[in-house]
């Protein structure tokens, strides 16, 4: 079937079409929307008249249906209405498929397994209890290779910060005479047995980014623990991070900060710092310490 427009709904666009070109102000142009949505509307209804094909009212054919499948007792026959519209289904359509396969398959439930008891034998010895408790006692008294490290790590600290202190009183006691701040610091090294420790020279291993990485992580535990601290140096002869023993006193709250660390300023540091050999021994014998070097 051919359609053709009306000429007068034609008419009607070239004059909306001529009037747009004389459109200047907003008002104009919503005018203007409101006259295509008019000619769209009147359009649609003539379109509409066009299809002449039958149309169904849901209302009378659920109605219709009611009135056809309706038994003797007053309820639907859902039987019926299976027979009656089975008419319109004498043929399968070709090319489809079930999920569960054909309809006329007959199901056959799997068998499950039995699960077979595990047989023990005879002549195996029997396990006493008192030998598994001191095999887990044994192991569960291992350190970990982490909690060996950090072991590691605070006794190398605690050893460089008293020689550290050490060094420094030697240097005040070759003094000829001091003054009273130096007076001052002596007694408070005496007091104290420790000194602040340069952190790039005992964390940061020349050999090795992984382990300098191990090594600063885990010295963040002692950190947490409030067994060591870490500060920024005040002499500009001696400045850069300083590491020391700590110990935690009441209602001190410690806190830790995420740092990021790559491989080209790793190698800055070592050279600006001069570092040619880590406090922290350097580990050998792992799989990654050739990679990493």
């Amino acid at each position: 079937m051919k359609f053709s427009f009306n000429p007068v709904f034609k008419d009607v666009c070239n004059s909306n079409n001529e009037l747009w070109k004389s459109v200047s102000y907003v008002r104009e142009a919503v005018l203007d929307g409101d006259n295509l949505e008019m000619i769209s509307s009147r359009a649609t209804k003539q379109i509409q008249k066009l299809d002449q094909g039958a149309r169904y009212d849901a209302a009378k054919f659920a109605r219709k249906l009611r009135d056809k499948c309706t038994g003797p007792s007053g309820k639907f026959d859902w039987n019926l209405l299976g027979r009656e519209a089975g008419t319109c289904f004498n043929s399968v359509p070709s090319g489809i498929s079930f999920l569960c396969g054909p309809m006329d398959l007959v199901y056959e439930p799997k068998e499950r397994k039995v699960r077979q008891r595990r047989v023990v034998e005879e002549d195996a010895e029997e396990e006493k209890a008192e030998e598994l408790t001191n095999q887990n006692k044994k192991d569960a008294d291992k350190l970990s290779a982490v909690e060996q490290h950090i072991k590691t790590i605070n006794k190398t600290l605690k050893k460089r910060s008293v020689q550290e202190c050490q060094k420094k009183l030697e240097e005040l006691s070759s003094l000829p005479e001091l003054t009273d701040s130096q007076k001052a610091k002596k007694e408070k090294l005496e007091k104290r047995g420790l000194e602040p420790i340069c952190a790039i020279k005992c964390l940061f291993n020349p050999k090795s980014f992984t382990q300098t990485v191990e090594n600063v992580f885990h010295f963040s535990f002692l950190v947490r623990t409030g067994a060591a601290k870490i500060q920024v140096g005040t002499n500009e002869d001696d400045a850069g991070p300083k590491i020391m023993p700590s110990r935690l006193e009441a209602g001190v709250n410690t806190s830790q900060a995420i740092v990021a660390l790559n491989m080209r300023d790793w190698k800055a540091m070592c050279e600006a710092f001069q570092v040619e050999e880590s406090d922290v021994p350097h580990r050998t014998g792992s799989k990654h310490a050739k990679n990493t070097s």
